[in-house]
């Protein structure tokens, strides 16, 4: 009786612990292929993610053009990267680089822009509540992005 309890009690931790990692190893992804609508340049998305989950927007760009991307969200730990076709370097890390894009992709192909939260925020099954904008022009148009000004609003010199 004591090796049947013992060999119970043994499949059910190997069976706990093969489901535990299971569940544990598939963090939700979801994706979604952003398309313009014809005529424009640009289309604007909102969605959400809770913990670990997060969302991959694909959209094609050919090399030399501009693309732009803005995010606005509800939590301050969600964030965005951008992956050029194939590659296994992001272009844009959203953490180290804010919550806009804006460049000259280098090639032709379907960019991957993962949104995500931080561990920190994951880890404590935080949500976030986003739109991301993106713009894919010609490299000569200006920027799609608002860039910053670093000049005095008044004066027009340098803040000091």
């Amino acid at each position: 009786m004591h090796n049947l309890l013992r060999g119970i009690v043994v499949i059910s931790l190997a069976g706990g612990v093969f489901f535990g990692s299971t569940a544990l190893a598939q963090d939700p992804v979801r994706r979604v292929d952003v398309s313009f609508v014809q005529g424009t340049s640009g289309a604007s998305y909102s969605d959400s993610i809770i913990g670990y989950e997060s969302v991959d927007y694909f959209l094609s760009a050919s090399g030399g053009q501009r693309m732009g991307i803005e995010m606005s969200t509800s939590n301050a730990s969600n964030y965005f990267n951008v992956w050029p076709p194939g590659g296994d370097t992001a272009i844009f890390v959203g953490s180290s680089s804010g919550d806009q894009f804006d460049g000259i992709v280098p090639r032709s192909g379907e960019y991957r822009v993962q949104v995500f939260l931080m561990r920190n925020a994951a880890r404590r099954d935080e949500t976030a509540n986003f739109t991301l904008k993106f713009a894919i022009t010609d490299a000569s148009a200006p920027p799609s992005t608002p860039q910053p000004d670093f000049a005095a609003g008044e004066t027009g010199g340098p803040d000091w």
